[in-house]
């Protein structure tokens, strides 16, 4: 019986739906902004929440709900071009502004929907009531904090009809009927206290008390706000109790500005290379989105800051189409004060929607906001949401920014940030970072994809040595006396590639070769003597009169799953930028392989070290999407080893100022031919027996020994220790 009742009162809900939703199609297509429909007040502006202090605003404790537009007509369009589903927030101060909701428990719809007036009027089929509820989100300060709640009992507004009256939903007891559950670290009272029934048409209200265990430990937790509700249809008020979660997050802010000590903004910025010009071209071997570095940092914004984001390679690939860099920053604000940022160049931004503006410095738009949490392995809270744009670095949440870089008139991006109600205090950030151009990318090469990530990418560019500080030509001298020849790279036109995955070791890790070809003709020959012959006849060979050289940039992606970082995982997300290589290179390293050498395998960062130059300088380290990146530069040279052979050597040439890693295959054979992976550093192998496998005795150090940071010496080339203090430029 009641199945066929609720199949008829569904039917009956469609008759009145139908006609709506073959409307609707019509009204989705005008929409140019699928994210940002409709006016700006139709989010809600979250506002100080700290107590009084230098001139602020204050609006104390807030709450807002999380809902989806359009969500009645997506799920019965979902395979329909026009199948959009649109975001908004709704909120209020607390307690003073309670949430009013209702709850939907018939038709199987199951949600719970914010029952309060829309600014503006809207169509039968946007009714806020058909729009679910997401999430609620509760920002109070120093742990101490009120919510209200008024839960309509009446579900015959939940549709733009009149429903029967016999239709209502009557509730039993107040006190089962609204739960705040599953909140850890938090004591939470509701009044009140006794059991209540409420009649039809009518709602219930209860308030919750907040209080934290540690009420200054800042930050978010998440829980859940329970809906119970008795469910009256031809069964009497003997009925059944259905009960609705919605995620509740609470997030803890400090009573006070970012410049009280402790209380610092969280900065975490990206730079993505956005493939493509203007015009959303691409070039084939792009990864859309591909990320170029990662810094992360606090501030309290109480003086200037200047941060270094390293290196820029500027690699212009196949017909000279500049890259373009995206900077997203995310800023977690801990405290209960708003922070607004505000960019000084005139460069259009159009995922932040700004426009071009003059000299002085305008605001830049958040792209969207985001809780202050891990996400939840079944994806109960948003990926993001939007708020009012003055809502700014919002207390309790994280902020998101994205602006292009512009790489065209300067070295730095600059931006200015002070509280949003206080002008009279303004600090800048000078993002500063150094520009290499004169590269021109000959190929890229990824590793097969795993899930969304390559485990490497090698590319192969032409580079133009500028080592202005003391002429041009003074970094080919210098590779010329390190290689006793001149240098020569391939031009425009060469194809790069010979580069794939190699099964080195069960315990390496992204290891993959590059066998590349040097170009025909690219290397002028020379006659070398050889001897006279008994009539007195010179005998001649052609030889080399120079050394082809492959500047190639490569990147190794090791996911947090690896064997080899568990464990360290934590230590390394905790470092700092300055730390997070050395911390690494505890316990882990590159290894380079030559097949042309006895010793075959060489510790890439000792070697490094040995040569006196600084690690961080010529490798580039962050973690990303629970990934670390490691990246650096080589110049592969098709020459004999210095070393009689032992070994694939390395040494560090610099280029304006800037060090790149000199890597040799021990053999003039016509390749380009290394092998990369990542490994344990290892045990200090015992002298005279490398690791590679091979037993002959040791001669040379391999790239091993002592390192410029201290680092243990280690190395699987078999790394002869006494030899360490007579390393010598070759």
């Amino acid at each position: 019986m009641r199945k066929t009742t609720r199949l008829l009162s569904g039917l009956f809900v469609l008759s009145f739906a139908l006609p709506a939703l073959w409307g609707a199609a019509a009204h989705g297509a005008v929409v140019d902004d699928p994210i940002h429909p409709y006016p700006s007040n139709y989010h809600y502006q979250l506002r100080d929440v700290s107590g009084s202090r230098d001139g602020h605003t204050i609006a104390g404790a807030q709450w807002f709900a999380t809902s989806i537009e359009n969500w009645f007509w997506s799920y019965y369009n979902r395979d329909d071009a026009t199948h959009i589903r649109y975001l908004r927030t709704r909120g209020g101060e607390a307690p003073e502004v309670p949430i009013v909701t209702s709850a939907d428990l018939l038709y199987e719809y199951n949600h719970v929907y914010i029952d309060e007036p829309q600014p503006y009027p809207v169509s039968s089929l946007y009714d806020p009531h058909m729009d679910p509820l997401e999430s609620l989100f509760l920002v109070i300060p120093e742990g101490r904090g009120d919510l209200k709640i008024r839960l309509a009992n009446d579900r015959g507004h939940h549709f733009p009809w009149t429903a029967p009256e016999s239709n209502d939903v009557v509730s039993r007891d107040v006190m089962e009927d609204i739960l705040i559950n599953d909140l850890p670290n938090y004591n939470v009272q509701a009044t009140p206290k006794s059991p209540q029934r409420v009649a039809p048409r009518n709602s219930m209200e209860q308030t919750f008390r907040f209080l934290a265990a540690e009420t200054d430990n800042y930050g978010s937790v998440a829980g859940h706000a329970t809906f119970r509700q008795s469910v009256s249809l031809d069964l009497g008020y003997t009925g059944y109790r259905e009960s609705i979660k919605i995620p509740l997050v609470v997030a803890n802010v400090h009573d006070g500005p970012a410049s009280d000590p402790g209380n610092e903004l969280y900065f975490d910025m990206t730079i993505r290379e956005t493939s493509g010009d203007l015009s959303g071209s691409y070039v084939s071997g792009d990864v859309i989105g591909d990320v170029i570095t990662r810094t992360k940092f606090r501030w309290g914004v109480s003086d200037n800051m200047t941060r270094n984001l390293g290196t820029l390679f500027i690699m212009t690939p196949y017909g000279g189409r500049m890259p373009t860099y995206t900077l997203l920053s995310r800023i977690t604000n801990r405290t209960g004060t708003r922070y607004r940022v505000q960019r000084y160049d005139t460069l259009d931004v159009p995922a932040s929607d700004d426009l071009i503006g003059g000299r002085s410095p305008r605001d830049l738009k958040p792209l969207h906001w985001r809780y202050d949490l891990t996400p939840d392995l079944y994806g109960s809270l948003p990926a993001y949401f939007l708020l009012d744009e003055q809502s700014q670095v919002a207390p309790g949440l994280v902020t998101v920014y994205e602006n292009r870089i512009d790489t065209t008139y300067g070295s730095s991006e600059s931006f200015r940030l002070y509280p949003f109600s206080n002008e009279g205090k303004k600090y800048d950030l000078r993002l500063f970072y150094r520009r290499i151009g004169g590269m021109t990318r000959l190929g890229r090469v990824y590793s097969s994809f795993t899930g969304n990530r390559y485990r490497w990418r090698a590319t192969a560019f032409d580079m133009t040595f500028a080592d202005v500080v003391k002429n041009e030509t003074n970094t080919e001298r210098e590779l010329t006396l390190l290689m006793g020849k001149p240098p020569v790279m391939p031009r425009g036109g060469y194809g790069f590639g010979g580069v794939s995955d190699k099964y080195i070791k069960a315990e390496a890790l992204n290891s993959f070769e590059i066998a590349s070809l040097v170009p025909a003709g690219l290397v002028s020959m020379d006659r070398e003597i050889v001897s006279r012959d008994a009539s007195g006849d010179i005998v001649s060979r052609d030889v080399p009169a120079q050394i082809a050289v492959l500047p190639v940039q490569i990147r190794l992606c090791i996911p947090r799953q690896e064997q080899l970082l568990v464990g360290h995982w934590e230590d390394l997300e905790q470092a700092t930028e300055a730390q997070l290589l050395e911390r690494f290179a505890r316990f882990g390293t590159v290894w380079v392989r030559s097949e042309q050498t006895n010793e075959r395998d060489m510790n890439l960062f000792s070697a490094i070290g040995n040569r006196g130059a600084d690690l961080r300088e010529c490798v580039r380290a962050f973690i990303h999407d629970d990934c670390l990146y490691l990246d650096l530069i080589v110049l592969m040279a098709d020459a004999k080893s210095p070393k009689a052979q032992y070994t694939a050597y390395c040494e560090i040439v610099k280029d304006d100022g800037v060090p790149y890693v000199l890597l040799g295959d021990g053999a003039a054979d016509g390749k380009w031919n290394l092998s990369f992976y990542v490994a344990a550093a290892g045990a200090n192998p015992q002298p005279g027996y490398p690791e590679s496998g091979d037993k002959r005795p040791s001669r040379e150090e391999g790239g091993g020994g002592c390192s410029a940071w201290g680092f243990p010496l280690v190395s699987l080339a078999g790394a002869a220790l006494f030899l360490c203090g007579r390393r010598s430029r070759q």
